[in-house]
């Protein structure tokens, strides 16, 4: 299948397998784009007590904050219409 969607479109199936299966990222000293206030809020509230609720809030924070990220960078990518997709998607 994947040499039947061409160049392209391997290409962006891998952009869309690493969203969707990327490592999660560690916390560092250096900003990352998809970070926002969401995600800082549930850190510090991770934080403060440590609990297992909270790291599980902010988990699920910092994925979805990612997840929409990146799916609006493949949109974005999708647009500028430098491929078409093949018939199907």
């Amino acid at each position: 299948m994947a040499l039947a969607m061409g160049k392209w479109g391997c290409l962006l199936a891998v952009a869309v397998h690493v969203v969707v299966r990327g490592k999660e990222a560690m916390f560092t000293c250096r900003s990352e784009p998809w970070w926002n206030d969401t995600c800082s809020e549930t850190l510090l509230q991770y934080q403060d007590d440590k609990t297992s609720e909270n790291w599980s809030t902010f988990h699920k924070a910092t994925r979805a904050v990612k997840r929409k990220f990146f799916d609006a960078k493949i949109e974005e990518i999708a647009k500028t219409k430098v491929f078409t997709f093949p018939h199907g998607f």
